[in-house]
């Protein structure tokens, strides 16, 4: 149960006047005796509010309040600075400096930019825990001349991925096969499930001990991930202009416990890039005009990404590169790129997208690759595309309650063992939904797939149920059974160009279906296909013959013709 404890900054606070949660947060974090992540801290007046996501032994208690009594706050170099150490301005007399990047040069981790736009001429590097805050969203420009941009980099690019990792839940010890724990250092961090851990000790090539015990479920034969990490940075009210050649506008690698808010980030050579980076917050970003990809998220764990317009790219959107896993997409939108609005690639995990927008892209709408897993994309809209609307090569996919509509060739590729639900598939070039050879196990409820070009349901996979679906007016066949163990219950096929149901495989069941008004034969069992179930239909009403066995051993009953 979440636990807060309550320290007052002119009483506790013994040695400062003034207390920056963010910096706070990240000492709190780094303390191997209270051994616990701060959820949040709230700050009101002369209160300050700790909590924790459980409450603290009694050991613990005594030690945040003697991190919070040793608390030191630097001074504002400034007046108007408020809680940041140095003040940015267009002219010398309203601020310490007149260049972003010369602020943190010179040293400053904290820095406050006041309303204006700054031409730089060398990267803007944040340290550790730097904080880089525009005065407002929306009048703070930096403008940058060359290759450069924003960028925080807690590693270099130095990391230790060789072999694999176990750590048993309530324990501190980390055991390694085929790793070499030892090209490392105590204090930097080691990749465990979903997040990052610090390392109090290395014994050996294949142990090392944890700073604080490890609580959750056991992890075993996981992917080695070393590295030294920024923690707590935190960039909001910018834009980020114009970095060419190589440049990156903001450039993220190796950081943990971050925020990134109200930014624009446009006309650089590549927007945004995420690295080897976790338990990060991004919002409210304008992503536009680049060159490269809009943003690319690379091997990248526990990100919320929320509130994200991507517009007008040259390459992709947003691209998902290596092993991300759980990453959160919502209420986004990516367009107009001149690649795939969203592409899932590498071995990316736990991907959820929900609530965004995926149009007028010029290669596709989103693409999701053969090694991925477990993505889901809810209540989004992928329309007007280039090329397919949504491509699933991956296994085990989730598509509920979105609209897939007006892409120019197929609405819907789906991988082995996808789940499609409560989607509505229309005027689609090709096939509404097209289930491909070697895609199996697909369970397709509750859709409405209608007026596409091509057939609405092409099932060429095997081993799919296929339920309560409405098929109509698609211009060629409503459905084609080529599989084998398709099971087609309760659907309404009506309208279509084609014939209602086309089975040319084997062993497929078709039942309890209505099919009406379709320009061929209502059913029609193709020649070579054997052992096929046709049972308890309504097939009437159709252009050619409502039911037709040109099949081998079709147990047909019950059916209405």
């Amino acid at each position: 149960m979440a636990t807060g404890y309550t320290y007052l900054i002119d009483t506790h606070f013994t040695s400062a006047a003034a207390v920056d949660p963010v910096i706070l947060t990240s000492i709190i974090n780094a303390n191997a005796t209270v051994s616990l992540d701060v959820d949040y801290i709230e700050i009101i007046g002369n209160e300050v509010d700790i909590w924790f996501a459980s409450a603290l032994s009694g050991a613990q208690e005594t030690e945040l309040t003697a991190v919070v009594g040793a608390y030191t706050y630097t001074v504002p170099l400034s007046s108007g600075s408020g809680v940041y150490e140095v003040v940015v301005s267009t002219d010398v007399e309203g601020g310490d400096y007149t260049s972003v990047a010369a602020a943190f040069a010179a040293g400053a981790s904290s820095v406050f930019v006041k309303s204006g736009t700054y031409v730089e001429t060398a990267d803007v590097i944040i340290p550790d825990g730097g904080q880089l805050i525009g005065e407002a969203t929306g009048k703070v420009v930096l403008y940058f001349i060359g290759a450069y941009g924003v960028k925080i980099d807690g590693s270099g690019g130095v990391k230790e991925v060789a072999g694999t990792i176990t750590c048993a839940n309530a324990t501190n010890q980390v055991t390694g096969v085929g790793t070499t724990f030892t090209n490392r250092t105590a204090g930097e961090w080691v990749l465990i499930g979903t997040n990052f851990f610090q390392i109090a000790s290395i014994e050996s090539a294949t142990a090392l001990t944890l700073a604080k015990t490890y609580v959750g479920a056991t992890v075993t034969g996981a992917n080695c991930l070393i590295q030294p990490m920024f923690t707590g940075n935190k960039v909001s009210n910018l834009a980020i202009v114009n970095s060419a050649g190589v440049g990156v506008g903001l450039y993220v690698r190796s950081m943990r416990h971050g925020a990134f808010s109200s930014l624009a980030i446009y006309k650089c050579a590549h927007n945004v890039n995420f690295i080897d980076s976790g338990d990060l917050s991004v919002d409210s970003l304008i992503i536009a005009d680049s060159t490269g990809i809009g943003c690319t998220i690379d091997n990248c764990m526990s990100i919320s990404y929320s509130v994200i317009n991507l517009l007008n790219n040259v390459s992709h959107g947003i691209v998902l590169l290596n092993n991300c896993t759980n990453i959160e997409i919502t209420s986004s939108a990516t367009e107009n790129s001149g690649g795939y609005g969203l592409h899932v690639a590498g071995t990316s995990n736990q991907i959820n997208i929900s609530g965004t927008v995926v149009r007028f892209n010029n290669a596709g709408g989103v693409v999701v690759d053969v090694n991925t897993e477990g993505v889901s994309i809810n209540a989004s809209t992928i329309s007007d595309n280039i090329g397919n609307g949504v491509n699933i090569i991956g296994d085990h996919t989730v598509v509920a309650g979105c609209f897939i509509k007006n892409n120019t060739s197929v609405g819907l590729l789906v991988g082995t063992s996808s789940i499609i639900s409560n989607t509505h598939i229309k005027n689609n070039t090709g096939d509404g939904l097209n289930v491909p050879t070697g895609k199996n196990g697909c369970i397709v409820s509750g859709n409405e797939i209608s007026n596409n070009g091509g057939i609405g349901m092409n099932i060429i996979g095997d081993e799919g149920v296929f339920d309560s679906n409405i098929l109509d007016s698609n211009t060629g066949n409503g459905a084609t059974i080529a599989g084998s163990d398709i099971v087609v219950s309760g659907t309404l096929i009506k309208g279509n160009g084609g014939k209602g149901i086309y089975v040319t495989g084997n062993d497929n069941t078709i039942s309890g279906s209505r099919v009406k008004t379709n320009t061929g034969n209502g059913i029609e069992v193709h020649t070579g296909a054997t052992d096929n179930i046709v049972s308890s239909n309504n097939a009437k009403g159709n252009t050619g013959t409502n039911y037709i066995d040109n099949g081998t051993t079709t147990g047909a009953s019950g059916n209405k013709t």
